[in-house]
């Protein structure tokens, strides 16, 4: 709600990468959390996606693999395998994982939109695997955007195709670094805590 109250008051629309596993357990289980939490997550996400999407904002996929069939057991949600990749799945596993994402999102924005944009994570923070290429290519998508860098020295619009690939890499932090500048003390923290 702050950052869209921000870019709000400033007329910026921004591209909101909807986690659609998460939306989809929640709302598999909307009973028992509307039980226990006295409140509807599933519906607190439609309603503000809804809101942002009306508002001129855009909506695209997210997809956190280990998410992918977690139960709500006695007031937590398990994981199969947190450290599950999208790599992990079948051909026909990841098709029908991204096409259960897609419907989420068309459902929560209440629009038949082409989804095109992807961000697959539990992954290093780099380009879509070459594995799920022509998957992408085959369900409409045109990039995915997760890699931190643009590691391409050879184009100056800080994006690539993938693997010769119709797919786009568009990073989410395009500004060269030294190797070394990864290492910060919030990094190592948080990867340490992991």
């Amino acid at each position: 709600n702050k950052i869209l109250d921000v870019v709000n008051k400033y007329s910026v629309p921004i591209t909101i990468m909807f986690e659609a596993c998460e939306y989809i357990a929640f709302k598999k289980y909307d009973y028992e959390l509307r039980e226990d939490l006295k409140y509807s997550p599933m519906e607190m996400i439609k309603n503000q996606i809804r809101e942002a999407y009306s508002l001129g904002h855009d909506v695209q996929l997210h997809i956190h693999p280990q998410f992918v069939n977690m139960r709500y057991e006695n007031g937590k949600f398990v994981l199969e395998d947190p450290k599950r990749r999208i790599e992990d799945f079948s051909t026909e596993e990841v098709t029908e994982i991204l096409k259960k994402g897609i419907e989420a999102v068309k459902e929560v924005t209440e629009d038949n939109k082409k989804v095109k944009v992807l961000r697959l994570s539990n992954m290093p923070w780099d380009e879509a695997p070459h594995s799920i290429l022509p998957i992408m290519e085959k369900l409409g998508f045109k990039a995915h955007s997760l890699a931190t860098t643009s590691h391409r020295n050879n184009t100056p619009l800080n994006y690539w195709r993938i693997n010769n690939s119709r797919i786009l890499e568009i990073p989410i932090y395009s500004q060269k670094i030294k190797i070394s500048g990864y290492f910060t003390l919030k990094r190592l923290f948080i990867l340490g805590y992991m």
